[in-house]
């Protein structure tokens, strides 16, 4: 008897979050397709039913993941008028997300390993990355906020993160975090 189209979401949706969470501690070279599925309590034999590659699985997990994340949930917790844009920021910017204490952004966690791996897979952080921007567009709630400030405001948040977590100093990392916060608000502030 085939599985249900549900039982085979769910599978799907299992091996993403196995994904998400091994791919943003260890990087895509250092996960096998194996070792995912492991984590998912399943064969290896299923990884087929849901994907082509590892290459794929780490696309779909790089969307699945920054849907997963932060700015997502805070975004889903109501509409993007109700949520206040310095909010966003500052939970994405919070002590918590830098030590994964919370749902990692894929976009921060992932994106030197990203730069070095195949068009697929930098198509898809691309369209994350963009879909980002305009969460930020349409959260900021000033009309001032054009395509080019979102984009810093990402990057800056992003590359915060990210450096944040490469750091050894935990002082200077939430120093960072604090640094940031204030120049996002002195852009909200002034455009």
């Amino acid at each position: 008897m085939p599985l249900s189209k549900e039982h085979k979401q769910k599978s799907k949706e299992k091996i993403l979050q196995s994904a998400v969470q091994l791919f943003t501690h260890k990087g895509f070279n250092k996960v096998s397709i194996d070792e995912v599925m492991q984590h998912a309590g399943m064969t290896r034999g299923a990884f087929y039913a849901h994907f082509d590659s590892k290459e794929s699985l780490y696309s779909e997990a790089i969307l699945a993941g920054t849907f997963n994340s932060l700015i997502y949930q805070h975004k889903n917790a109501g509409t993007l008028e109700e949520v206040p844009l310095f909010d966003i920021i500052s939970v994405y910017l919070s002590k918590d997300h830098l030590k994964r204490k919370s749902s990692p952004c894929m976009l921060a966690f992932m994106a030197t390993d990203v730069a070095n791996e195949e068009k697929q897979v930098r198509q898809t952080y691309t369209k994350v990355f963009e879909g980002f921007i305009r969460v930020i567009e349409e959260t900021s709630g000033n009309s001032n906020i054009n395509t080019e400030n979102a984009m810093a405001i990402a990057a800056m948040m992003i590359g915060s993160i990210a450096v944040g977590r490469a750091l050894s100093n935990d002082k200077l990392a939430f120093q960072l975090l604090e640094s940031s916060k204030e120049m996002a608000g002195f852009v909200l502030d002034n455009y």
